[in-house]
């Protein structure tokens, strides 16, 4: 096996690793945004970011060797079972290529789902703010003759539109 199909192998190792970190997160973030908890969200995204900040230059070494095997075979955009069979290797390199891609389509079907809650929830909070709005008086409760104070319109207290 050539040190650039074991580099490469490692690379796409370290990718699924981290990509599946990235996946726990977000289910994680699905269970915060499901309990309405915001510290746990913010604390879920910025482990998230360290990970993330991982990406670029194993995808930039990646790209590196990929190119490399472009020139010994300008088939054009090579694939992982291209390279594979190029080095006449086992299918450990489709096979990580193969988590991988399901690893990241996992994540972007639990991305949007969450995307989905935090919007139906912002929706609902919307339509709670917009009813207050409508229903808060200057002065609460009752007169003297126990009759309720009236209301204004378009209060100053929570007149603020988000």
């Amino acid at each position: 096996m050539s040190e650039n199909l074991m580099q490469l192998e490692s690379l796409l190792g370290e990718e699924l690793r981290i990509f599946s970190n990235i996946l726990r997160l977000e289910k994680e973030k699905s269970e915060a945004i499901i309990k309405k908890d915001g510290n746990l969200m913010q604390k879920l995204s910025q482990e998230q970011e360290n990970y993330l900040d991982k990406i670029p230059p194993l995808e930039k070494n990646r790209r590196d060797i990929i190119n490399y095997y472009s020139r010994k075979n300008p088939k054009g955009n090579l694939t992982l079972t291209d390279i594979a069979s190029i080095e006449s290797a086992t299918d450990d390199l489709t096979q990580i290529g193969s988590l991988l891609k399901k690893t990241l389509n996992k994540i972007k079907s639990v991305q949007e789902t969450n995307n989905q809650m935090m919007n139906d929830n912002l929706e609902y909070f919307r339509k709670i703010m917009k009813e207050i709005r409508q229903s808060v008086t200057i002065e609460t409760g009752y007169s003297e003759k126990g009759i309720e104070k009236g209301k204004t319109l378009n209060s100053f207290i929570l007149d603020k539109k988000i």
